[in-house]
């Protein structure tokens, strides 16, 4: 936000602590070797000695998170260790094709004016919320939007078109059918002033907008028992024991909660993805999603049938993402797996709701749970509450299937959860009730 403040990509110089400013800034053309779908972006520096030096921007959220100083061959990384042989690979592959456009006219680098802002957009709504569009919402909050020239646009746009989120930005979105197409305009027009737009805060000002272009309120979530999200997952990081858990979680709930309803959570669609119209069926239906779509369904189903008849009161896999959050706006609390559908229902709902995955993620817990101005974070379940299923992942136990074991675990923390929000409903009911208008007419018998 300071350099897009500034108009400049600067940098101290590693040497001396003078300002430096970027010369240009490039891209990969290729994913290479990198883990994530993601774009690098490297910016060419020189240090009034004549010193070379590389800063690189492989985040989510636009901070600078590698400098490269080639002739001490030294490379200063963040704190993710295991990105930096990957990201030195990319830097030195850029390098190789960036090196004669720089060494073209040292000191007249012919780099175009125009000030862009880049949003590479996550295949995740979670990173999309707390990264990209939050760090287009500092840009509104600060009054800095006008200070780009274009915004070019990267990747899925989940919550619909940019536009239509953010009125500010009509004219000046430029979209690229992918990530690494960019790299290729930026060899063709070498530019210095490229800021990637990020931030790591969810804002309430961004939940509004998208909340405003969702549809009202499903009647499947209406008042008539509690009502408990569970989420389903039947890809990578599954919990295998997923319908016999939640049966067993109704069981001991239903007691104390005797018109518990579930509703089913899951495989949503990005609103940019939907085909015929706008048709969330025409689009679970398209070849691209059929496969995914039955694989959820399935485990929704088995879920179904572990529970008593009429249990389930609504399932929104194969909605489009707003679709979903109308379905869900009534619910009470929400049991999810770790990620990104957990964002989504504790981000928008406001409601409370309790966490599962592998035991490496419930001893070190990421904090994207909590990167949020609204809602509330979740309850993580004890390390001894779930057993590993290992399986082979190029991301470690953190991406292991398991089973839920602690059932009690799981149930006592959403009887707090669902009573505490069963009591705030009478709460406001009383409330309303006593601030209701005297009757206007008279009756009389």
């Amino acid at each position: 936000m300071d350099a897009i403040a500034a108009g400049a990509f600067w940098c101290p110089d590693p040497w001396a602590g003078e300002p430096a400013t970027a010369r240009a800034v490039f891209a990969n053309p290729s994913r290479g070797s990198l883990p994530f779908e993601m774009l690098p972006l490297f910016y060419a520096f020189r240090s009034r000695a004549g010193k070379e030096f590389w800063v690189c921007i492989f985040s989510t959220y636009g901070r600078p998170t590698h400098v490269f100083l080639p002739e001490q061959d030294c490379l200063i990384y963040d704190y993710s260790q295991h990105l930096a042989p990957p990201v030195l690979e990319s830097l030195l592959s850029t390098i190789e094709v960036a090196r004669p456009i720089l060494e073209h006219d040292c000191n007249h680098l012919p780099c175009a004016a125009e000030a862009i802002g880049l949003l590479d957009m996550q295949t995740n709504f979670g990173h999309q919320l707390i990264n990209h569009l939050s760090g287009l919402q500092r840009l509104v909050d600060l009054g800095l939007l006008d200070q780009l020239d274009e915004i070019w646009l990267c990747g899925v746009e989940f919550f619909g078109p940019t536009e239509t989120l953010f009125p500010e930005t009509r004219g000046r979105i430029r979209r690229f059918r992918d990530r690494w197409a960019v790299s290729q305009e930026l060899l063709r027009s070498p530019r210095s002033r490229l800021f990637k737009i990020g931030s790591n805060v969810f804002q309430a000002r961004l939940r509004e907008r998208i909340l405003r272009k969702c549809p009202s309120a499903s009647a499947a979530t209406g008042r008539e028992g509690a009502l408990l999200a569970v989420t389903v997952r039947a890809t990578g990081r599954r919990c295998v024991n997923l319908p016999e858990a939640v049966a067993g979680i109704f069981a001991r709930l239903s007691p104390a909660f005797p018109g518990l309803r579930i509703v089913l959570d899951g495989w949503v669609f990005p609103e940019s993805e939907l085909v015929a119209g706008g048709s969330s069926v025409a689009t679970a239906l398209s070849p691209r999603y059929l496969q995914p779509i039955r694989n959820e369904m399935a485990l929704a189903q088995a879920v179904a049938d572990a529970l008593p008849p009429g249990a389930v009161a609504g399932n929104v896999i194969g909605l489009s993402i707003r679709e979903s959050l109308a379905h869900l706006a009534g619910i009470d609390a929400y049991l999810a797996h770790v990620g990104t559908l957990q964002h989504k229902l504790g981000f928008f709902t406001d409601a409370g709701g309790v966490v599962h995955g592998p035991t490496a993620q419930l001893q070190t817990i990421e904090g994207g749970s909590f990167l949020t101005e609204v809602g509330r974070a979740p309850l993580f379940l004890p390390p001894g509450a779930v057993e590993d299923v290992p399986v082979e992942s190029a991301r470690g136990t953190r991406f292991y299937d398991y089973r839920i074991r602690d059932l009690d675990a799981v149930a006592d923390r959403l009887r707090d959860l669902i009573a505490d929000a069963l009591a705030a409903h009478e709460a406001e009911r009383c409330r309303n009730r006593a601030v209701a208008p005297p009757c206007a007419t008279s009756c009389v018998t």
